[in-house]
């Protein structure tokens, strides 16, 4: 599954019906070996199990923000906030961050979006 570390850009500028968040804890960074580097695309492998944390509404007080995370051993170097209420703040803080940068060239429509069939 290929995912984007920028919200605007995993959204096309936030035109999706719905805004999943993925914790993830196997994804990597291929940003460096990219055509698109500014894409920051982050590939999760496909034998991830995936869970929903919260659903809630992004900061637009309209879209609907669900927070899933990956199953997965957790890594000792990452260190996130100990509540799911600390949790979804810090997402939504870096959801409202990226409305508020301008709209974004998205240089593969269609790339991000796909649609999540686990929902």
């Amino acid at each position: 599954m290929a995912t984007s570390l920028d919200p605007r850009i995993g959204t096309e500028n936030f035109s999706t019906p719905v805004i999943a968040a993925i914790l993830s804890r196997t994804g990597r960074d291929i940003s460096a070996f990219s055509a698109h580097p500014t894409e920051l695309e982050v590939v999760i492998p496909p034998e991830v199990i995936l869970h929903t944390l919260a659903v809630d509404v992004a900061p637009d007080g309209v879209t609907p923000l669900i927070v899933i995370e990956q199953l997965a051993e957790l890594d000792p170097d990452v260190s996130l906030p100990p509540t799911l209420e600390g949790l979804v703040a810090l997402v939504k803080e870096r959801i409202a961050m990226s409305m508020a940068q301008p709209p974004v060239d998205i240089t593969t429509p269609g790339k991000f979006i796909e649609p999540l069939y686990f929902l």
